[in-house]
């Protein structure tokens, strides 16, 4: 005889496979498992939302560190290296235009000053003579070129200008704590000269060409002005600068490896970390 038991749970099988709309009961277990994994899907979430601005963070300061600091090889050195980026300088001059009532009675006239320019010129600046340090910095020099800018520019390179005699003022300050005979001796030579507060010169020569002065071939030469340094046998503002590095002296700079925020930072100056210790 067959058992009761099974035949019920034979019957009940049968039951289910002949009725399609019938479906199995979940059992508390699934319930369970489905509630752990939603628990567990929740806290990834909520990890991440924590995390995850972090994480972005630093690799976000990683990828602009890797981009931005100085190497050889990096777009970056080679932008500042040779700037394509155009650099645009503007010169002003004061015209002096009652220079003459100066000389007329010899009591003092307020200048009159006429603004002129501006002068537009632009600026190409390339570094040259890199050499890289182990401490992260660079050594280097600057080389510039000014090219005027005419079609920019309210006014020409040949207009003239009246203003203060660089040279002659130069001298006298340079003579003022001197021996009094040797100051006498340079002052009456410098009245033989001929020589004026004021000068009338163009702006080519004022800025770059420069203009010759018996006051400089004479501080070149005579024995007087030995101690004295006269680089050029000219004046001009920027006279020997354009094409040439050695006015602009030896840098140093801090390529921003290791510590991006250091990136462009001057550590030296012709070998000087402060300009004080220039004096």
């Amino acid at each position: 005889h067959p058992d009761p038991c099974h035949t019920k749970v034979i019957s009940a099988v049968l039951e289910m496979g002949h009725n399609t709309n019938m479906q199995p009961k979940k059992s508390k277990c699934a319930s369970k498992l489905k509630a752990n994994a939603l628990l567990l899907i929740g806290l990834g979430f909520l990890i991440l939302s924590v995390t995850l601005p972090s994480l972005w963070a630093t690799y976000y300061r990683h990828l602009i560190s890797s981009e931005l600091e100085m190497t050889p090889d990096s777009v970056t050195f080679q932008v500042w290296k040779d700037n394509p980026v155009p650099i645009y300088i503007e010169f002003f001059f004061f015209n002096w235009t009652n220079q003459d009532d100066l000389e007329k009675d010899g009591s003092f006239h307020i200048p009159q000053l006429q603004e002129l320019g501006p002068y537009r010129f632009t600026e190409k600046i390339e570094r040259v003579n890199v050499t890289w340090n182990d401490n992260n910095t660079i050594t280097y020099k600057q080389v510039k070129w000014w090219y005027f800018d005419q079609e920019n520019s309210r006014g020409s390179l040949d207009d003239e200008i009246v203003t203060l005699n660089v040279v002659s003022l130069t001298a006298a300050f340079t003579i003022r704590d001197w021996n009094y005979f040797v100051r006498v001796g340079v002052s009456k030579t410098i009245q033989m000269m001929d020589q004026h507060i004021h000068i009338r010169r163009t702006v080519r020569e004022l800025l770059f060409d420069g203009y010759s002065d018996r006051l400089i071939d004479m501080a070149r030469s005579m024995p007087a002005f030995s101690n004295v340094k006269v680089p050029f046998d000219k004046f001009g503002w920027f006279y020997k600068r354009n094409g040439t590095s050695f006015m602009d002296g030896v840098f140093n700079m801090n390529t921003g490896v290791g510590d991006i925020q250091k990136i462009g930072k001057l550590e030296n100056w012709n070998y000087f970390t402060i300009s004080g210790e220039i004096v």
